[in-house]
């Protein structure tokens, strides 16, 4: 999976997603980000956690 940043016109604030590689998306943040970087560093964060998750079962 990886994160992704992005932002439009009508929201001008960065999300972060995370896709699987066959570009589904996973999940999306809900709170915008004033720069792609730190959209990108939340993103990575809940990967990490939602890895943690899958570890766990």
């Amino acid at each position: 999976m990886q994160v992704v940043a992005i932002s439009s016109p009508r929201h001008p604030e960065w999300h972060w997603r995370i896709m699987n590689y066959a570009g589904e998306v996973i999940e999306e943040s809900q709170a915008g980000f004033p720069s792609i970087a730190a959209a990108v560093a939340a993103g990575k964060d809940r990967l990490t956690s939602m890895d943690a998750l899958d570890l766990r079962r």
